[in-house]
């Protein structure tokens, strides 16, 4: 089992620790045998110094140097050490080991200093003149008792014993002291081993409880320590985090259903600006690529100066802001946003709810515009019939010519009147779901022949050309026929309207997948890309002018739209200025 840092760490710190204090004791320990030993040395050395000086009782109260040659040599033999005789002024009188040699003066020697001032002297050191390394001890010497002291005695003794002695009780000591200490180490490696390795359990427990695992490793101590009492303890801490997760997992659940489903955006940003939460009607809103919008800082992703100066507000003061703009893309919408504070922090945390209105305000203008148009569609034909009745009240009626043509324009106004009243009820019946539909599977072609052969002479009156490309016979519509013949009905009617004499308009129906599409191709003026998307109004007119004097009630788009979408299809237009309009309405298929 491979060893955890933490346990290697501990072993590794204990070695060190070991090491230096077994080192400094073997340290201490060799210093205390070489002390000990040289103590033992000179203390040998100090017995036969005074043993050398009570045998070297001279007769005369002066020193002679034969004499004493012959009793240095005399007692070195017996004795087995070197032995030097020194007078008070440093002169060598005898010595043991180097007889017949000059020698310096021995005045600067350190045991002879100190033996002349009356101490025991004592030194080590390399002898040249006997080429080894030499223990020298020193004392006064006096030729009678009690005389003053004449000289220095002087003993020396090979370290050598001594030396191989200490070196090998020193050896002994640091082979059995390291040993010790490795075999410590070892044992107390495997005692941690053994007891820390609880600690590698604790530390997956504690890595899978981090990656959300909460009862991946089981922690089976059976030991009554504290390892089990943490075990214990981390046992019911993953069972308190293992449901505090659950808990958090279900209401994170809730809250992404929840927020995913509205149609409104939510963004909740904190005091430094960033997103911290934003569902996808949001990111949708703000044009901002998926993943692009958490963690992000708002005036990054939202070019949007209203809405990041009523963030910027609501956090530095002001409890809320209600606030409405236009997005720059195309194209525009126009978004609400109701900005509060969500804590009284400086500055605060915010939440931000957007609404997209643009169509409430599409659909407010198109009010307003159908109440404009209606009103003033209404108006027209009534005005007129008010002015021709009035006409004839005042006596135009007894002008035989001109009452009847008078007559003739309220007949006329009156149907117009009708006309536009039925349409608005046609359409209101439509968009209320009212209407009733009788579906069928019928031949494309024979429809088709029914509205052409309709608007036939109509064409040939402005000299237009009304052509129809008959599709497969077996090509078939799912509709109910009579809407479906008004729809096509309006769309030639507004052809022909709308384009010019010696013009040309096409009817072509053909098959496209599950779908039969119906194209109305002309020649006319054409619709300018600002008013296409406007087009299928009701009473919206691109040039009010000119589509009165050519007739229609302003209702007939409005009608094929609302119709083709209640018989479950489409209607798309292309159309360019002086190139003509071309009108696709799609229809579901079906086999005859």
């Amino acid at each position: 089992m491979r060893s955890s840092s933490v346990l290697r760490r501990f072993v590794a710190v204990y070695i060190i620790l070991h090491s230096v204090l077994a080192l400094i004791f073997l340290v201490v320990a060799s210093g205390w045998i070489e002390q000990e030993f040289r103590k033992q040395n000179f203390s040998h050395l100090k017995s036969m110094a005074y043993l050398v000086r009570n045998h070297l009782r001279l007769d005369t109260p002066t020193l002679d140097k034969q004499i004493v040659s012959q009793q240095v040599g005399s007692l070195a033999s017996e004795l087995e050490l070197r032995i030097t005789v020194v007078s008070l002024d440093g002169e060598v009188l005898a010595d043991s080991e180097a007889r017949g040699q000059q020698f310096e003066n021995h005045s600067d020697r350190p045991e002879i200093q100190q033996a002349r001032q009356g101490k025991l002297g004592t030194a080590v050191r390399y002898s040249e003149s006997v080429g080894r390394q030499l223990c020298y001890l020193a004392i006064p010497f006096s030729a009678q008792e009690g005389a003053a002291p004449v000289g220095v005695v002087r003993v020396a003794g090979d370290q050598a014993g001594y030396l191989e002695i200490e070196n090998a009780l020193t050896m002994f000591l640091w082979i059995f002291g390291l040993s010790l200490g490795a075999l410590s180490m070892v044992l107390m490696w495997a005692f941690t081993q053994r007891e820390m390795a609880p600690l590698k359990v604790f530390s997956q427990v504690a890595r899978s409880i981090a990656s959300g695992k909460f009862e991946s490793v089981p922690l089976n101590l059976t030991r009554d320590n504290e390892w089990r009492l943490l075990a214990d303890a981390f046992r019911q801490m993953q069972q308190e985090l293992a449901a505090r997760e659950k808990r958090l997992l279900e209401y994170s659940q809730r809250l992404e259903a929840v927020l995913g489903s509205m149609i409104e955006g939510v963004l909740a940003i904190d005091p430094q600006g960033k997103v911290r939460l934003a569902n996808e009607a949001a990111r949708k809103m703000l044009l901002a690529e998926k993943g692009q919008l958490l963690e992000r800082n708002l005036h990054e992703v939202a070019r949007l100066p209203e809405l990041l100066q009523a963030v910027n507000d609501v956090q530095q003061s002001q409890p809320y802001q209600q606030i409405e703009f236009q997005t720059f893309d195309h194209p525009r919408k126009s978004i609400s946003a109701r900005v509060c504070r969500i804590d009284t922090q400086q500055p605060a945390a915010v939440a931000i709810v957007l609404q997209d209105v643009t169509e409430i305000r599409h659909m407010e203008t198109m009010r307003r515009d159908f109440v404009a148009n209606v009103s003033h569609e209404l108006k027209t034909p009534l005005a007129s019939i008010l002015a021709y009745s009035e006409t004839l009240s005042m006596g135009a009626i007894n002008d035989p010519k001109q009452s009847l043509r008078f007559v003739a324009q309220i007949e006329s106004q009156a149907k117009l009147l009708e006309q536009q009243i039925q349409d608005l009820l046609t359409l209101a019946k439509v968009e209320s779901g009212e209407a009733s539909f009788n579906h069928t599977c019928f031949a494309v072609n024979e429809i088709c022949h029914e509205a052409v052969q309709g608007f036939a002479a109509a064409a040939t009156a402005k000299s237009i050309e009304l052509t129809m490309e008959e599709a497969d016979d077996q090509v078939a519509v799912f509709a109910d026929y009579d809407e479906l013949l008004i729809v096509l009905n309006n769309l030639l009617s507004n052809a022909i309207r709308y384009t010019p004499e010696g013009g040309k308009v096409s009817l072509r129906p053909f098959a496209e997948a599950n779908f039969v599409v119906f194209e109305m191709k002309d020649t006319g003026i054409g619709i300018a890309p600002e008013h296409q998307a406007r087009i299928f109004e009701r009473f919206y007119r691109v040039d009010r002018a000119r589509s009165r004097e050519l007739g229609g009630t302003g209702l007939g788009l409005s009608i094929v739209k609302h119709l083709t979408q209640a018989l479950g299809g489409t209607v798309h237009l292309t159309s360019k200025i002086g190139q003509g309009s071309s009108f696709r309405v799609k229809l579901p298929r079906c086999e005859l």
